[in-house]
């Protein structure tokens, strides 16, 4: 049984999910991740257990680590919905997502 996530978000190889974990759109989790608990929207995911180092700060329109992003910034999220209508009107550009979960995070 797979888990609920939402078709935009990017999940590599070797990944185990516990049951009922929900996945955010958007979010990217590595590969050989242990993830038992719930994703944020909009985060990188790495370990076992899992940790979110990453989310998207919309403000700023770049990944930050999870030190520099703050709670309040969650109000500037889009809706799922949005982000799926953003996805539909635009080129999505694989190479990004994997530069922004390989090579940017000097700390994993």
């Amino acid at each position: 049984m797979l888990p609920r996530k939402c078709p935009s978000s990017k999940i590599n190889a070797l990944l185990v999910v516990a049951k009922s974990v929900k996945i955010g759109y958007g979010s990217i989790i590595g590969a050989a991740t242990v993830v038992n608990r719930d994703i944020p929207p909009l985060s990188v995911v790495v370990g076992n257990p899992c940790r979110v180092i990453k989310r998207f700060d919309m403000q700023r329109q770049t990944w930050v680590s999870v030190k520099d992003y703050s709670e309040e910034n969650d109000q500037y999220l889009m809706s799922e919905a949005e982000y799926l209508k953003m996805l539909s009107k635009t080129e999505v550009n694989m190479n990004g997502m994997q530069i922004a979960s390989s090579k940017i995070f000097g700390d994993l």
